[in-house]
């Protein structure tokens, strides 16, 4: 079911998008409006990524584990997952 759009946003029909099209849009470092607050987007960092070995191919095509891999940069009560 599609909802309606709010009489104030017709105005601006080319400005409505998806969370996902707005979130690609979003630059680090960047602020955005969301409802009545403001937020900074922070950059997330992976560590613990392990490559598995191969036979050299000459492909860039590897297997990566992210068994043991963590995200650092999160704040205290942000839900972020990897």
């Amino acid at each position: 079911m599609q909802q309606a759009i709010p009489e104030s946003l017709q105005r601006w029909p080319e400005k409505i998008c998806t969370p996902e099209q707005a979130a690609k849009l979003v630059k680090n470092g960047q602020r955005v409006f969301v409802g009545t607050a403001c937020a900074t987007p922070r950059a997330l960092t992976v560590n613990g990524l392990v490559a598995s070995n191969r036979q050299y191919d000459r492909s860039v095509n590897v297997s990566v584990s992210t068994t043991r891999a963590t995200l650092g940069g999160a704040l205290a009560g942000d839900s972020v997952a990897l």
